[in-house]
């Protein structure tokens, strides 16, 4: 099996501890000492050998990629020349592994995720693999049992339930849904038939570009000609040429929302997974509670609940007093205090400092 991570985006619901320069993915500080990328890696390696992974990112990001992951041969790393957004990350990492062995499976990992529990991750991305290694289905979508109504996540719709094996659930696959309503979430976690959609999945890169020549026939034919370059010395003037010129569209709207029921099944179970991709779900995980606050570095809380201090001064301690539900970052050229309720209208602002004197935050 072939392991493909993909280490792009920059995270802009974690700004300030997120920078394009300097992506969640790729800080080492947040979880104390190891990057996401890095943690991402180490359960990649339990599944693969390392000669079978690959990394996509971007160019910007080459530089750090190589330092925090030497056992990498940089002819395994695949750089976006420019953000086309996620379709087309995945259809050029499918169209590459596709000229080694287009029928081995190939499982798809996200950079900027945490999982507690190693050993039921392995024993479920082995059971998935087998299942593609058995022609069971063409593609295995990974979920994980919810933990309580989250609407910021995606969620897989499941049918009947197949199988279960040390854990492992296998069910039917009957639909996808992206972030619910908070009132739907409520409903999806009561139900027990949804899924939060890990994003990962098992399939084979045959399967993947038979589904891209269906839907997104031009993007397909611009992915083989780039990938026929891969490994020759035309490879970056191709890559440099056509890629930026590549629909610009996310790989659920393209390609995923259209696979049929009867092409894919899910597996799930509770392996600790965790999405820290805004400042409040940081927060929740590290500590759920909302009668209970977080600090990082030098902090101080009274009459404060459900709130996130993060301190990178080591001689000037953060207090709050009287206050519930907020965020305190401190870094070194940048503070940020914020309600929960605005984490969402992050990006706004972020695009506001564009063209001002501000830019080099971002």
């Amino acid at each position: 099996m072939k392991a493909v991570v993909f280490c792009g985006g920059s995270g802009k619901r974690l700004w300030p501890l997120s920078r394009e320069h300097s992506p969640k993915q790729l800080n080492q500080h947040i979880f104390g000492g190891k990057s996401t990328f890095q943690m991402t890696m180490e359960r990649a390696n339990q599944v693969v050998p390392t000669d079978n992974i690959m990394i996509s990112t971007n160019k910007h990001f080459l530089d750090e990629i190589v330092r925090q992951a030497p056992e990498i041969s940089k002819d395994r790393i695949v750089c976006e020349p420019e953000m086309r957004d996620v379709a087309a990350a995945v259809g050029l990492m499918a169209a590459i592994t596709e000229r080694e062995n287009p029928n081995e499976p190939m499982l798809i990992l996200w950079s900027d995720h945490m999982v507690d529990d190693l050993e039921l991750f392995t024993e479920i991305i082995q059971q998935a693999e087998q299942k593609i290694e058995r022609n069971e289905a063409g593609i295995v979508f990974i979920g994980h049992k919810p933990r309580y109504a989250e609407e910021n996540l995606g969620y897989i719709g499941c049918g009947d339930l197949i199988a279960t094996s040390n854990d492992v659930h296998q069910y039917e696959f009957n639909d996808w849904y992206y972030r619910p309503s908070k009132e739907r979430a409520e409903e999806f976690y009561l139900a027990g038939t949804f899924a939060w959609n890990t994003g990962y999945f098992v399939t084979t890169p045959s399967f993947i570009l038979d589904k891209f020549q269906e839907y997104a026939p031009e993007m397909y034919g611009q992915l083989i000609e780039i990938s026929h370059s891969y490994k020759t010395q035309d490879w970056e003037k191709t890559l440099n040429s056509i890629y930026p010129r590549i629909e610009k569209i996310s790989f659920d709207d393209k390609i995923l929302t259209k696979i049929r029921p009867n092409e894919a099944i899910v597996l799930t179970a509770d392996f600790g997974w965790f999405d820290p991709g805004s400042l409040y779900s940081l927060k929740s995980y590290f500590n759920p509670s909302i009668d209970e606050n977080v600090i990082k570095g030098l902090g101080i809380t009274m009459h404060t609940t459900d709130s996130l201090v993060f301190n990178e001064a080591n001689d000037k301690p953060i207090v709050l007093l009287g206050l519930e539900q907020k965020i305190v970052i401190n870094m070194k050229d940048v503070v940020l205090i914020i309600d929960k309720e605005y984490i969402p209208q992050l990006k706004e602002l972020l695009e506001s400092l564009k063209e001002t004197d501000y830019a080099e935050l971002l």
